[in-house]
């Protein structure tokens, strides 16, 4: 009987003798995989490109919303685009009028009697009813107002291409901007000596941000 105790407790403690070995290799392996990772991670890290503002400003520079692209801010470029295409639409379509009343213009007051491209703009009895003056004054007017709503279009067309460089660049300051909320407030004692033979103790407040 003490034989088969013995034998017993002989194989508890030599199981529980490697299990624990066996714990400790599983500890050692997990720390040097960890260990491996981490060294990984901070190699990968260092490797990193910077995001560069100054790139960004570029791209968006020569093409409208590959600085976007660049930013990872893939959301705006249905607004960058969606935008130049209808300030083109307006350019155009004021362009056209403005070139065909001109046009018109010249038609009306040559002496080519086939020239009619008046025509489009005003009916054959609008023109018998009214004298060319008239005719004239009201064409000079339109013209005008379709040049200046085309110059208009151009400038917010040059507004938005800058804004859109802009736009890049301030994304990418804040995408290596620290904006995190990190503020310390420090409580410390502190010895004032405003040279006197007598020094006095005090506190000191201080702020991290």
């Amino acid at each position: 009987m003490k034989i088969v105790t013995r034998g017993i407790l002989y194989v508890f403690f030599g199981m529980l003798f490697f299990q624990t070995a066996e714990a400790q290799t599983d500890m050692q392996d997990s720390v040097i995989v960890t260990a491996q990772d981490t060294l990984v991670e901070m190699q990968t890290d260092s490797v990193k490109p910077p995001h560069l503002p100054a790139r960004a400003t570029m791209f968006s520079a020569v093409l409208p919303g590959l600085g976007q692209i660049y930013n990872k801010k893939y959301w705006k470029l249905p607004i960058i685009y969606g935008g130049f295409i209808g300030l083109g639409y307006g350019i155009n379509y004021f362009s056209s009028l403005y070139n065909g009343q001109k046009k018109a213009y010249f038609d009306l007051n040559d002496s080519d009697p086939e020239t009619k491209s008046y025509l489009t703009y005003f009916t054959e009895s609008y023109i018998e009813e009214n004298s060319l003056t008239t005719i004239n004054t009201t064409l000079t007017r339109a013209i005008e107002s379709n040049r200046r709503q085309r110059d208009i279009m151009i400038i917010v067309t040059a507004g938005f291409y800058l804004l859109n460089v802009l736009d890049a660049n301030v994304d990418a300051h804040f995408i290596t901007f620290d904006i995190s909320e990190d503020l310390t407030f420090n409580v410390e004692p502190v010895l004032i000596d405003h040279c006197s033979a007598i020094p006095a103790f005090g506190a000191q407040l201080s702020f991290t941000f």
